[in-house]
């Protein structure tokens, strides 16, 4: 709801935006989309297919960025 307003999010706040960005990321026609960038690392990681400059950051570095 405030989204934006302030300097800092709140945990809820970073678990959206997780949430939101690991979807944009993604696409959100995908089935089940992961939460958080983390398990969506993991998930591009264990693939068959994986390239190692395909993997998305962690979930850390994106919040750096909120």
């Amino acid at each position: 709801m405030n989204f934006g307003e302030t300097d800092t999010l709140s945990e809820q706040d970073e678990a959206l935006a997780d949430k939101y960005l690991v979807r944009v990321w993604a696409g959100a026609n995908r089935r089940q989309p992961a939460e958080t960038f983390d398990h969506f690392r993991i998930e591009n990681y264990n693939s068959a297919s994986a390239r190692l400059d395909c993997i998305p950051p962690t979930s850390s570095v994106m919040r750096a960025y909120s």
